[in-house]
C-alpha cells in the first residue's frame, strides 16, 4: 500500500471515527431526552389522577349541596 492510499484511509478512519462519536453523543442525548419524557409521563399520570378525585369531590359536593337544598325546604316547611 503505497503513502497516498494510506493516507486516503487514514483520512476515512478519521471521519469514520468522528461519526461513530458523534453517534454517540446523540445516543447519550436521547437517553437523558428519553429519561425526562418518562419522568414527565409520570407527572401527568398524576395530575390525571389529582383531575378525576377533583372531579369526584365536585360531583359529591353539588350531591350534598342539593341535599342541604332540599333539608333546608323541608325546616323551612316545619316552620311555616
Amino acid at each position: 500500500m503505497d503513502d497516498e492510499t494510506r493516507k486516503l484511509f487514514g483520512d476515512v478512519i478519521s471521519r469514520l471515527d468522528a461519526i461513530v462519536t458523534r453517534l454517540d453523543e446523540q445516543d447519550q442525548s436521547h437517553d437523558r431526552l428519553m429519561g425526562k419524557v418518562d419522568r414527565l409521563s409520570v407527572k401527568v399520570d398524576q395530575l390525571s389522577v389529582l383531575a378525576r378525585a377533583g372531579e369526584e369531590a365536585m360531583t359529591s359536593l353539588d350531591a350534598l349541596s342539593r341535599r342541604v337544598a332540599k333539608l333546608e325546604a323541608a325546616q323551612r316547611g316545619k316552620d311555616q
